[in-house]
């Protein structure tokens, strides 16, 4: 459903993904890569929030793929959900490593 949305929302500026964690664990979730980069991504998005990452394999793809192909993001920040204040920091330090060459913009975390 998300690139649905990045695809036919072409001047898209701010995305906030907010998903329940059990959808990506009872119905075995996989992330497909579009084969191109949707033109908001490109062009316009320029906001990204993430509420409640959990950081499991299916969230740090759509996390990478998202910080490495927004090439006018001013601002992007994940709000880990509520785990310990080390894993919040592994969950962060992943994203951020993975991240960290192609980004165009800083990563924090709420």
């Amino acid at each position: 459903m998300l690139v649905s949305v990045l695809q036919h929302f072409p001047k898209l500026q701010a995305l906030k993904l907010v998903l329940e964690h059990w959808i990506l664990v009872d119905r075995n979730v996989r992330w497909m890569q579009p084969r191109h980069v949707p033109e908001c991504m490109l062009l316009h998005l320029k906001t990204f929030e993430w509420s409640d990452y959990e950081g499991t394999k299916v969230e740090k793809e759509v996390a990478v793929y998202i910080l490495n192909n927004a090439r006018q993001l001013v601002s992007a920040t994940i709000y880990p959900s509520s785990v310990s204040f080390v894993r919040k920091h592994q969950i962060f330090e992943e994203v951020e490593i993975a991240t960290r060459s192609l980004r165009a913009c800083e990563l924090t975390m709420g």
